[in-house]
């Protein structure tokens, strides 16, 4: 079994009318090893659309990144999709890989409307690392993994990575208790 972390970088919140800009995809086993990786810069529209869709945080925070600048190099939303799906597939038998990451259900809706091919290779169940580093924070508090040395630089395979290494503690800690 795999499983499939998904982040993304978009152009404002709404999957029905913002766009994604960058998508990260970490194939990981159920040990979390790293079986594949790859991250992809969308160009989805033109410059002055992209720009009218964004807010000033976007636009500030995907301008500090560098995102912004690499767009215009980007590849087309549906060379991304196939590319996916198809790294996906390389590495899942009869069953579909859970989508995991922080708050997977916000890319899950992006994927959903942007890119359904994607969304068809994945399995309908989420593993979302918020959730388990929300309980610890609520029930065992002195278990919570450290927020020194995160980075917030808001690109996909930063944040993505991120989950995983944030999965890997929280099943270190579950086997030692």
């Amino acid at each position: 079994m795999t499983i499939a972390w998904i982040d993304i970088e978009t152009t404002g919140l709404d999957p029905q009318k913002d766009f994604i800009l960058e998508l990260a995809l970490i194939i990981t086993d159920t040990k979390l090893e790293v079986l594949e990786q790859q991250t992809w810069v969308l160009n989805p529209a033109p410059e002055n659309e992209l720009l009218a869709r964004m807010n000033d945080w976007v636009i500030k925070t995907h301008g500090e990144s560098g995102l912004l600048q690499l767009v215009g190099t980007g590849a087309p939303a549906a060379q991304v999709e196939a590319e996916a799906a198809q790294i996906i597939a390389k590495h899942t038998g009869k069953y579909k890989p859970t989508l995991a990451g922080s708050s997977p259900h916000f890319d899950r809706g992006f994927i959903r409307s942007q890119m359904p091919k994607l969304d068809d290779a994945l399995h309908y169940r989420h593993f979302d690392t918020s959730v388990l580093e929300s309980a610890f924070r609520m029930w065992r508090p002195d278990l919570t993994q450290p927020r020194d040395g995160r980075n917030v630089a808001h690109r996909a395979l930063d944040d993505i990575q991120w989950s995983v290494n944030c999965a890997r503690y929280y099943r270190g800690v579950l086997q030692g208790l």
